[in-house]
């Protein structure tokens, strides 16, 4: 499990938020649905893949990807030797509002 802290601020002001993030391991044959309308689809992607959507493109919400580079540091797919940017995404996620 994993938390991540920021600050959005919107019309009415800044609004501080919490992430919990848990991870869930499901069978390869498992297929998910949206329900809620959050979500418009699911793809299973390889993480190399999700890393790199998150870090060049805007594909994600800005709160999903601070769900992803919570789960690649947790994981250790990012490297603090080859990764420049480390220390910042760790300190960053990790502020406390």
């Amino acid at each position: 499990m994993g938390t991540v802290g920021y600050c959005l601020e919107d019309e009415w002001g800044l609004k501080p938020d919490t992430m919990f993030c848990f991870d869930l391991e499901v069978p390869a044959e498992f297929t998910p649905h949206p329900r809620d309308g959050e979500a418009e689809s699911f793809s299973l992607l390889p993480v190399v893949e999700v890393a790199r959507l998150v870090r060049d493109t805007d594909e994600f919400k800005f709160n999903v990807n601070l769900i992803v580079i919570d789960f690649l540091l947790r994981h250790g797919l990012l490297d603090p030797d080859r990764d420049p940017g480390y220390a910042a995404l760790a300190q960053g996620l990790r502020r406390g509002w």
